[in-house]
């Protein structure tokens, strides 16, 4: 509910009370929830939903601590950062849990991402360690070198049994330490000094104004937010949570301390396919998944697509799907409920300042759900810049919370533009509470559409075409022309069985929206819309499908 406006003029909304901060660092917190769980939990910590092989929780704390003095008798320690550079397999959780430990500062670089990105990231990080894999050596052999980072000075590690040329296996570098001489019970976590200075983790904004920032987390932040990621991520004590996100994304860290910290077992999984995801979901009974819309959507089709009764659960345990990344519209999450016969929990945070709301009981569709504590926010005008004060009523979210990053790694500029006059951070969606205290995303206002003058927000036009029972996926663009501006044009990935037409579609949108909606730029059906490695729409890549297609006669 909001906060009496303050004399500045800003008019601030707020969840509950804050939490206190433990007092310690974010290694030693999870630390101490390992060993409890290591002592009382009599199912695993971890599942490899590749092999089926698991680990239990004093496996698990063994060989993170094991990871931890390996990682110190290397060198790296608080002040040294690692970059993962590898997709998730079972022996990579206990290593960054124990790089948590020792107080390194995390990265992490998409394993598809290309040379320019990676030559990006690499010289703005300057790490002492990257850990890829085999596919990946050479390429990160030779791009450390074009990126400045001196390759003696850095240490390459590979995930695999064999070690590749001028790089060494993350075993051997984990076997450093014998693990008979690791006392589990008397190993004490790196001191990392001032939490709030300390840099426990640098990842990359989407860049979707440019290449992308380093957003640097405090040690503070990171584990102020995790305590929320477990009531965000439905982590339950006992349950099982499919975990699909890679280290390159903050949510990657987020679900393994998490996890740790519920005492939940991973079951982790590495995406290559929908019908393998919902193998992996049946195969090891899990009971929550956190995704993305787009790879949830495309799991709820390969549901449809086996043909079977839909008024039975295809996975009988799941009992929720967390879903966060992209807004997903009220009449899209209840399909999906229907679906997957369970609960839909949406969920906001951001790379710059994490955990923003989740799900809370009684769920509303179309909702991220409610604050969660101690984060403050702010409605602005897009046209005015004047604080909203009326429920309901969209305006640019702006935040206050103290999970928000440090800054951008060695860009002060772009920090300062980040950030308004009185500290909020500006987070570029559109946004509202409703009188209940309920968050909703309208959309991205660097999406926003002007036609005419008139916004346009593309998530509205996509959430039409998704009620056509022939649309499998929509993406919504503005096609540009020198007098209309940005002419609304979709892209669709129609559903097996179904042949809906252009026509259709561009009908449908003229009777559900106002005119300067309609979809003018045209209607282009693909196999599959692009996507980023978590899931998301890669918008940017969507415009060059809607090339040389004629467009209709515009106001």
């Amino acid at each position: 509910m909001p906060d009496m406006p303050s004399d500045s003029g800003v008019f601030v909304w707020s969840g509950e009370a804050g939490r206190t901060h433990p007092a310690v660092s974010l290694g030693a917190f999870v630390l101490d929830h390992l060993r409890r769980h290591a002592k009382e939990a009599d199912f695993p910590a971890q599942i490899d939903a590749a092999t089926g092989n698991e680990m239990s929780f004093p496996t698990i704390l063994e060989l993170s601590v094991q990871s931890a003095e390996s990682w110190r008798a290397s060198g790296l320690g608080v002040g040294k950062t690692l970059v993962v550079f590898a997709r998730n397999s079972e022996m990579l959780f206990p290593a960054v849990l124990g790089a948590v430990f020792q107080g390194v500062t995390l990265s992490g670089i998409s394993p598809t991402a290309s040379e320019g990105e990676l030559r990006h990231c690499l010289a703005l990080l300057r790490p002492d360690a990257i850990l890829c894999d085999p596919p990946n050596v050479n390429l990160a052999r030779r791009v450390m070198a074009e990126a400045g980072v001196v390759a003696e000075g850095c240490l390459l590690l590979v995930q695999s049994e064999e070690a590749a040329e001028g790089a060494r296996t993350l075993g051997d570098v984990m076997r450093l330490v014998d693990a008979t001489a690791v006392d589990v019970a008397s190993y004490r976590p790196a001191d990392v000094g001032d939490f709030r200075e300390h840099v426990a983790a640098v990842f990359f904004s989407s860049g979707t104004t440019g290449m992308p920032k380093g957003v640097m987390l405090s040690n503070f932040g990171m584990l102020m937010s995790t305590q929320d990621c477990v009531m965000a991520f439905r982590c339950v004590r006992g349950e099982r949570i499919l975990c699909t996100s890679l280290m390159s994304w903050v949510t990657g860290i987020g679900l393994l301390v998490a996890s740790s910290l519920a005492g939940s077992t991973r079951v982790c999984d590495t995406f290559t396919s929908p019908p393998a995801l919902l193998a992996s979901l049946r195969r090891y009974e899990c009971n929550c998944w956190f995704t993305a819309p787009p790879l949830m959507m495309l799991v709820a089709e390969a549901v449809r697509a086996e043909g079977k009764d839909l008024t039975r659960p295809p996975c009988p345990k799941l009992r929720a799907v967390v879903v966060g990344g992209t807004a997903l519209p009220a009449p899209m999450e209840e399909a999906l409920a229907r679906v997957m016969h369970c609960d839909i929990h949406q969920t906001y945070a951001s790379t710059e300042t994490l955990v923003l709301s989740a799900g809370s009981k009684p769920l509303r569709a179309g909702s991220t759900g409610k604050l969660v504590p101690g984060v403050r926010v702010r409605f602005v005008d897009i046209d005015t810049g004047v604080d909203i004060r009326t429920p309901g009523v969209p305006g640019e979210l702006r935040i206050d919370s103290p999970s928000t990053m440090k800054g951008y790694k060695d860009n002060a500029e772009e920090t300062a533009q980040a950030f308004d006059e009185h500290g909020y951070f500006c987070s570029g969606d559109i946004a509202y509470l409703d009188a209940d205290g309920y968050l909703y995303i309208v959309g991205r206002l660097k999406e926003l559409l002007k036609y005419h003058g008139d916004k346009v927000a593309p998530a509205e036009v996509e959430a039409v075409l998704r009620e056509h029972p022939g649309v499998a996926e929509a993406c919504v663009v503005g096609r540009p022309d020198p007098l209309a501006g940005d002419v609304p044009s979709a892209v669709v990935v129609r559903r097996p069985g179904h042949n809906v037409t252009e026509q259709e579609l561009q009908q449908l949108v003229a009777d559900r929206l106002s005119n300067t909606k309609r979809l003018r730029g045209g209607v282009v059906f693909i196999e599959q819309i692009p996507k980023t490695s978590n899931g998301k729409v890669a918008r940017r890549n969507v415009m060059q499908y809607l090339d040389g297609h004629p467009m209709q006669e515009l106001d």
